[in-house]
């Protein structure tokens, strides 16, 4: 990959995807434009690894991607050529992680849980039919979004609810961020610290 002055970072949900339908069509005329001027196009995401594949395959997109929150920076291998050092490699990806692993955050989310009394529901205690009912998925898009590496989308709070709940995730060195239509519970990482370590 040539070095290029430009570098484009979108979020996909919202932003370069419509928030109720899901359609990029809006943005291909800009899309092509940065095809043509040869600029790379980042996705930084809320989304999976196997979500943002799913996109990055839609949009013909050959460029690194930034998954979970910031949880990991995937880059193809190869792409920087060598002497860039990684987390580890696999699937034809070189690495950066940020997060902590999943496990761990579904540990986290059982004990806020139980100290806050707040009837808290992260996709690893949803069925992939939940999922796809919360957010307006196929069954396989949900499927996709269930794979979680580095953070744990929730629902079962209201506003005073969700104070507690960042209360205890602090006390766990843990965090949570808010989008349109989770919470999110994570570890170590944010979108922010992931694009600059790709930049």
């Amino acid at each position: 990959m040539k070095r290029t002055p430009l570098v484009v970072f979108t979020d996909l949900d919202g932003t370069l995807l419509d928030h109720g339908t899901y359609s990029f069509e809006p943005a291909r005329p800009g899309l092509e434009a940065l095809l043509e001027a040869g600029i790379p196009l980042v996705f930084c995401t809320s989304k999976t690894r196997l979500e943002t594949e799913r996109w990055r395959r839609a949009l013909a997109n050959v460029h690194p991607f930034i998954v979970e929150n910031g949880g990991a920076v995937y880059v193809p291998e190869g792409y920087f050529g060598t002497g860039v050092r990684f987390d580890r490699r696999g699937g034809g990806y070189d690495v950066l992680e940020f997060g902590r692993p999943y496990a761990d955050i579904r540990r986290a989310l059982q004990e806020i849980r139980a100290s806050t009394g707040l009837p808290l529901r992260g996709f690893g205690d949803m069925t992939v039919e939940e999922i796809a009912g919360l957010c307006g998925f196929t069954r396989e898009d949900a499927a996709l979004a269930a794979m979680r590496e580095y953070d744990e989308p929730f629902v079962g709070t209201d506003a005073i609810g969700l104070s507690r709940v960042v209360a205890a995730a602090a006390e766990a060195g843990l965090n949570v961020v808010s989008g349109g239509r989770f919470h999110h519970l994570v570890g170590g990482s944010d979108k922010g610290r992931a694009v600059r370590a790709l930049r």
